[in-house]
C-alpha cells in the first residue's frame, strides 16, 4: 500500500480536506495499518466506549494512548479486553531479576 498518496493527493492534503491532524492520519496508516478509506472515513476523537473517547479511557485506567489504540486497532481486541488486561512493566520486571 503507497502510504505517500491516495488518490493523487499526499496525507498532508488529506488531512488538510479531511481536518485531520496528519500525525493522526499517518498513525492509522502506517502504525495500525488501516486502509486509506478507514483512515479518512473514521472519526478523530469520538467516543469509542461508553460514550468516551479513548484518551479519557487512557487516562481513567493508565494505560497509555498507544497501547489502547494498539490492543483495539492493531490486536483486534475489544475495548473491554483493552481496558482490563494489566500493563506489562517489563522494566520493573527486569529491576526485580537484577536484584
Amino acid at each position: 500500500m503507497n502510504t505517500r498518496k491516495y488518490k493523487g493527493k499526499t496525507l498532508r492534503e488529506w488531512a488538510r480536506e479531511k481536518n485531520i491532524n496528519p500525525n493522526t492520519l499517518r498513525t492509522r496508516i502506517i502504525t495500525y495499518g488501516w486502509s486509506w478509506e478507514r483512515a479518512l472515513s473514521t472519526p478523530v476523537q469520538g467516543p469509542v466506549h461508553k460514550g468516551k473517547t479513548a484518551a479519557w479511557w487512557s487516562k481513567e485506567k493508565n494505560i497509555g494512548l498507544s497501547t489502547l489504540g494498539n490492543r483495539v486497532y492493531t490486536k483486534g481486541w475489544s475495548w473491554e479486553k483493552a481496558l482490563n488486561t494489566p500493563v506489562i512493566d517489563y522494566e520493573a520486571i527486569q529491576n526485580m531479576q537484577n536484584r
